[in-house]
């Protein structure tokens, strides 16, 4: 008989605006999950005693000195020394741009935490849940800053770069080195058709030469996880249907060329982890045709798949969220799938034999895991677009999933 979740819903009620959450398991075998409040951006926390079945009121996570925990984007991480580790962005310092990126430490459960630490004192994003403890002890937080020389929404900008790079820390977060280098897509096979018809025209001359030289486009909102050989995979999401990645040699320090893999994604964020119980990868992110890309509906399908071959291929493809029943999608060709026009996005699809799961979650993305022994817990982004027309306003929640180890295994 097919694994059953344990536990799933929305354990934060929706007044307090939860998003980009992240999710750990407490020595008592408690699960904590943090988040922050999109319309206050206070970094805040619940608990569950009973593997999910209830969850405490949320309560605001602060220092030792009572301060309160300001920003986004959380990730909560076991030390090696068995304190918890918590990083988060500071409130925006610009139009479209988060601010610091702050780390904290707590010898005390999560009950209080340090006055925290700069790991970039400026701008860098760290997404929920993707930092990652190495054997040795390091500390590796993947991360990504995107660059526009228009002063306002960076990350809505057309014009707009993202690239990754890695912060790491060998003493616990007291301190913080950067990668030599960054991370981004190099092609030389790209879609211009719709960048013709929509931004600009090019003469035949310029054409040719774009054509036959390298195109370099976003790579964001890394994840990584360490190798049993001690590499580094990192996973990043593109524009170009695919997930991209990247292997350092040298915990972190430098890394390569990104290069896409055969695995179907949208301009989406993936979570890569690890299971201890099997020692296999999981591997938690958004397919999409090219044609549910186009037509603004990205995120409807969170997916997982299983790895026993440390990243090389991925079998037992389910779907966590999905309208219809797809759960493993082909890989399209290498070249730039972007919608134009947003103020379509998350609409409901018309086909309602394919997508028979309407009404459904027009969004589902942003997930963290966290295991125990047999069990995982799930937490993710879920919504539904709020207005029919117009720009799109998404209902923001996170939904939790508790499931047993082989759920992700069944097909």
């Amino acid at each position: 008989m097919p694994a059953t979740p344990s536990y799933e819903g929305f354990p934060v009620p929706s007044e307090y605006m939860p998003w980009e959450s992240s999710v750990a398991y407490l020595n008592d075998g408690s699960i904590l999950m943090t988040f922050s409040n999109r319309d206050t951006s206070i970094v805040m926390g619940t608990v569950s005693k009973d593997d999910g079945q209830t969850w405490q009121p949320p309560h605001t996570l602060r220092t030792v000195s009572g301060k309160k925990l300001e920003g986004c984007r959380t990730t909560v991480l076991r030390l090696k020394s068995g304190a918890l580790g918590l990083f988060h962005s500071t409130p925006w310092t610009s139009f479209g741009r988060d601010g610091a990126l702050m780390f904290h430490k707590s010898t005390d459960e999560g009950a209080t935490w340090t006055e925290g630490v700069y790991v970039d004192p400026r701008f860098s994003l760290l997404r929920n849940g993707c930092a990652t403890l190495l054997q040795d002890g390091r500390i590796i937080a993947p991360t990504y800053h995107w660059i526009t020389p228009h002063l306002k929404d960076a990350e809505q900008d057309g014009v707009a770069l993202s690239y990754s790079y890695s912060y790491y820390s060998d003493d616990e977060g007291e301190s913080w080195l950067r990668s030599v280098n960054e991370m981004f897509v190099k092609e030389n096979e790209v879609a211009y058709d719709f960048v013709d018809n929509k931004f600009f025209r090019l003469n035949e001359e310029s054409r040719a030469f774009i054509q036959q030289s390298h195109h370099l486009d976003k790579y964001g909102e890394p994840t990584a996880v360490e190798l049993t050989d001690g590499r580094l995979l990192c996973y990043g999401r593109t524009r170009m249907g695919r997930i991209y990645q990247s292997i350092s040699h040298d915990s972190g320090e430098t890394w390569s060329v990104p290069a896409a893999v055969e695995i179907n994604s949208s301009d989406s964020p993936m979570t890569l982890k690890r299971i201890p119980k099997t020692g296999d990868l999981l591997l938690i992110w958004n397919q999409a045709t090219p044609e549910e890309i186009l037509s603004g509906l990205p995120r409807h399908r969170l997916s997982t798949a299983i790895s026993k071959d440390e990243g090389k291929t991925w079998t037992s493809f389910k779907n966590l969220e999905s309208l219809d029943d797809a759960a493993q999608l082909e890989p399209p060709p290498v070249k730039i799938y972007q919608m134009v026009d947003w103020t379509g996005a998350y609409q409901r699809p018309e086909d309602t034999q394919r997508y028979h799961r309407i009404p459904g979650y027009l969004r589902a993305a942003y997930p963290d895991v966290a295991f125990k022994d047999d069990t995982a817990v799930v937490c993710y982004d879920c919504g539904r677009r709020l207005e029919v027309s117009g720009p799109p306003t998404i209902m923001f929640a996170t939904r939790v999933k508790v499931l047993p180890i082989n759920w992700f295994y069944q097909t």
